[in-house]
């Protein structure tokens, strides 16, 4: 399948995941990632991140299995924006429906009351759509089935690890700005209302 050219992979990008412990998008308890450079996963790696109380609802305990027992002596997100801010400043990150990663980061920064400067979004769900329209559908598991890509689903890195996986299989995704990948009631909620 041929894409136009403003829609080839960039040569290097990063492929983040997040779990979160409540319903608010700045509740993030997990970030995972795959580096990617030249077509190829060259690091991987997560880290477990203390959500802002260390409160969890009940139900996102049941999806991720993160409890608050494994954060409460976790740094915050604030407390890690040094080690996280090489991975973010100024590249083209990718998630698989980019919209809850790329709000959540957004919101998570804002918080710790930092900018997310990238240089844009790619998104892997977005990329199977064109690549794979035969499935059912284009969850995470659908997409990694089908392509016979191993995944521990709602563990970040296991899930960024797929989601660059999936963007290197497709080749391409088209290439969006924060705000177009950003869920817009959260986005604006976070950065218009609160006088950003």
């Amino acid at each position: 399948m041929l894409f136009p050219v403003d829609e080839l992979l960039p040569g290097e990008f990063i492929a983040i995941d997040v779990e979160t412990a409540t319903w608010d998008q700045e509740s993030i308890c997990q970030v995972g990632l795959a580096v990617v450079k030249n077509g190829s996963v060259t690091d991987s790696r997560s880290w477990l991140v203390r959500p802002p109380g260390n409160h969890y609802f009940p139900k996102n305990i049941a999806i991720h299995g993160i409890m608050p027992r494994m954060t409460e002596n976790q740094p915050s997100f604030g407390e890690l924006w040094p080690v996280f801010s090489p991975y973010f400043e100024g590249k083209v990150l990718a998630a698989h429906y980019a919209n809850f990663d790329m709000t959540s980061l957004a919101a998570a920064a804002w918080v710790a009351g930092r900018d997310l400067r990238i240089a844009g979004v790619l998104d892997s769900c977005i990329a199977a759509r064109r690549s794979f329209p035969e499935l059912a559908d284009h969850k995470l598991p659908t997409v990694c089935s089908y392509l016979g890509i191993p995944l521990e689903h709602h563990d970040a890195q296991a899930d960024a690890l797929a989601c660059a996986k999936i963007l290197i299989a497709t080749g391409s995704s088209p290439l969006l700005s924060l705000a177009e990948a950003c869920d817009k009631r959260a986005y604006n909620r976070h950065f218009m209302f609160r006088g950003r």
